[in-house]
């Protein structure tokens, strides 16, 4: 997946009128989530919604004795797996075999490589001027930054 197919208007889920992004049916997410886990014998530990300025959803789930963080953005169907998520930062791993692909559609996993990849600020040109607004206040490191952020 290219940088421009990521960071589209929106991303940051920060949104002003006339602007209106819709948000991720969360509980659609969580049948593909559910359906998977109990494939895998896994399970959900935790969730937490849009909560504290948030631009994602945040699931804790257990897999053969071993947790993960799995974030969903709260603006596109984009999906990150993390071994630790808090205000002071997002640890990104590559995916781990938890969904079957067709099973998947139409959302997309991430790669830690790219959630890692340095922003570039020509990179985010198409976003809205609120959104680059605050992404120069806020100064994340990576494009992972600008999808998954606390900024209020």
């Amino acid at each position: 997946m290219q940088n421009d197919e990521i960071l589209k208007p929106g991303i940051t889920g920060f949104t002003r009128y006339p602007d209106k992004f819709d948000e991720q049916d969360y509980k659609e997410f969580e049948m593909y989530l559910y359906h998977a886990l109990r494939l895998k014998r896994g399970k959900v530990i935790s969730k937490e919604l849009l909560v504290n300025n948030k631009s994602f959803f945040t699931y804790l789930i257990k897999i053969n004795q071993n947790q993960y963080y799995l974030l969903l953005n709260s603006t596109y169907p984009l999906l990150a797996f993390a071994t630790n998520v808090d205000y002071s930062g997002i640890e990104f791993i590559d995916p781990i075999d938890l969904f079957d692909t067709n099973l998947l559609s139409p959302y997309k996993i991430l790669r830690k490589e790219l959630l890692n990849k340095l922003i570039n600020m020509s990179e985010i040109k198409r976003l809205r001027d609120y959104e680059i607004k605050n992404i120069r206040y806020w100064n994340p490191g990576t494009i992972g930054e600008v999808i998954f952020n606390y900024w209020d």
